[in-house]
């Protein structure tokens, strides 16, 4: 069985002369969350409108569902849904209406398509405003209904640009659960984000890309044991200088973050923090210190 989403040397230089991509090479199999994360400008975008046939790569390929994106789009398009980043509901129309025509539209039942989308409102928290016009709701709540659609769809893969950015926590929480729920029956789903949370909560594979090239792909897990240190103190107030035998200081304003060598000396850090009057907190590692380090931690 074909992977649900195969990406080989995979290249973009526009008319321009900058170059999007270069070379990537990833894939997700059928019933997975993989999870593309960069910076600003990194190719994220233009490689997920590539995939879902809105662009022509410079050169390489990319399938889906077993289909060339360039030779066979139209067979590609039935097996995708797409919520871009620049994406805009009809203002006239509320979220039910618009949740629900786009649904009728890929063919389904009035019965159907009324089920779908009643059960997709109620996972991105619109069930209380469905039938509200767009032009009288927040720009997050008109961005859920636009997740609602695609959830609604009878895509087996989806791709989410940034789908739940000014959203929320809650919110965002609720369209976690849906998309963890609809990998579990089997969809794929391609997403971007510049969330680290949630790229940790809900990848079940995560692609790191900068400057267009694939810096590392991998579980959470893996993409977490591309750095030596496995635990961090974060130090409020100056100070932590002593402490850099221990580990890598990386200082932010005020506070400063430890990267510890052994996990086992946080104790005594900890107690000596606190007899220097230093506030001081232990925690594992994160998806975003990793990305941090595994981009040099530059800053554009």
């Amino acid at each position: 069985m074909a992977e649900a989403v195969e990406v080989e040397a995979l290249s973009k230089v526009y008319k321009s002369g900058t170059q999007a991509l270069n070379g990537v090479t990833l894939n997700a199999d059928r019933g997975q969350l993989l999870t593309v994360i960069g910076r600003n400008g990194a190719g994220k975008t233009t490689m997920v409108r590539i995939l879902t046939t809105q662009l022509a790569p410079s050169s390489g390929s990319a399938r889906i569902m077993g289909f060339d994106v360039v030779e066979e789009p139209a067979k590609v398009r039935p097996h995708i849904a797409l919520v871009p980043q620049e994406a805009q509901t009809n203002q006239s129309m509320s979220p039910w209406d618009y949740v629900y025509y786009l649904t009728k539209l890929e063919g389904f039942s009035s019965t159907e398509a009324k089920s779908r989308s009643v059960d997709a409102l109620n996972q991105v928290g619109l069930d209380g405003i469905a039938r509200k016009p767009c032009y009288s709701l927040s720009g997050g709540e008109r961005r859920r209904a636009i997740v609602a659609a695609a959830i609604a769809s009878n895509a087996e893969v989806l791709f989410l640009d940034e789908p739940t950015t000014g959203l929320d926590p809650i919110i965002r929480r609720q369209i976690w659960a849906s998309l963890r729920n609809m990998v579990e029956k089997g969809r794929t789903i391609v997403l971007t984000t510049h969330l680290m949370e949630e790229a940790e909560m809900v990848s079940d594979k995560i692609a790191v890309v900068d400057h267009g090239m694939l810096v590392a792909s991998g579980t959470p897990n893996e993409i977490k044991g591309r750095v030596k240190a496995k635990a961090r103190v974060v130090l409020k107030g100056s100070g932590g200088d002593g402490f850099s035998s221990y580990g890598e200081l990386v200082r932010l304003g005020d506070r400063e973050i430890l990267y510890l060598d052994r996990p086992e000396d946080a104790n005594e850090i900890i107690s000596a923090s606190l007899s220097r009057g230093l506030s001081a907190e232990v925690s594992p590692v994160t998806l975003e210190d990793v990305f941090y380090k595994l981009l040099g931690g530059q800053t554009e």
